[in-house]
């Protein structure tokens, strides 16, 4: 695995590469309102990320739950499991919108790209990406950026030592000679 600066180092090239954060929005604001305005985001921040606590947290009394009944029935396991599937989306989505007010890409696509920005060199996983993306066709916007866009992410296909599910950003910039044209 290639490391490539340390997480200070990270953090200021991705600051640069998010000319539209909000960080760079406010700057032409006098000190008073930006600080006002920021104080308010991340008030609201604050609270989504309470609200998507206490969703995981109801989440995990539920399966607890279930693992304290005597018995359970094959019925009862898809109840539940249609339940945690109907959770789960709703945590997805809470946890959604606190990435366009953190100055995140609202849209998967380029959340995945800035993701993979942030560990270029680094093997990320297939479980990773899902997060970070928060839409069931992730793998799809990861070979958009691949085969459309020309960014060489490999995986177990053309390197030997990444294994199913994992993925590496080998470069910072796209290479147009990989994009189909």
């Amino acid at each position: 695995m290639i490391v490539v600066g340390d997480r200070t180092n990270r953090a200021r090239r991705r600051d640069r590469q998010r000319p539209n954060s909000l960080r760079h929005q406010m700057t032409a604001f006098p000190s008073s309102v930006y600080l006002s305005v920021m104080n308010v985001e991340a008030a609201k921040t604050r609270e989504m990320l309470r609200q998507s606590a206490t969703m995981a947290a109801e989440l995990a009394r539920d399966l607890q739950d279930l693992s304290r009944r005597p018995e359970l029935s094959a019925e009862d396991w898809l109840v539940s499991l249609g339940r945690i599937g109907a959770r789960l989306a709703d945590l997805h989505r809470m946890v959604n919108e606190v990435s366009p007010a953190l100055g995140l890409p609202a849209g998967a696509h380029d959340r995945l790209l800035a993701y993979m920005k942030v560990r270029v060199g680094e093997v990320v996983t297939k479980d990773e990406l899902a997060g970070v993306a928060g839409i069931s066709e992730w793998a799809r916007r990861i070979r958009e950026l691949r085969v459309e866009q020309g960014w060489p992410i490999s995986t177990n296909a053309n390197r030997e030592d990444l294994r199913p599910g994992e993925y590496v950003l080998e470069a910072a910039e796209p290479d147009l000679h990989l994009a189909d044209t």
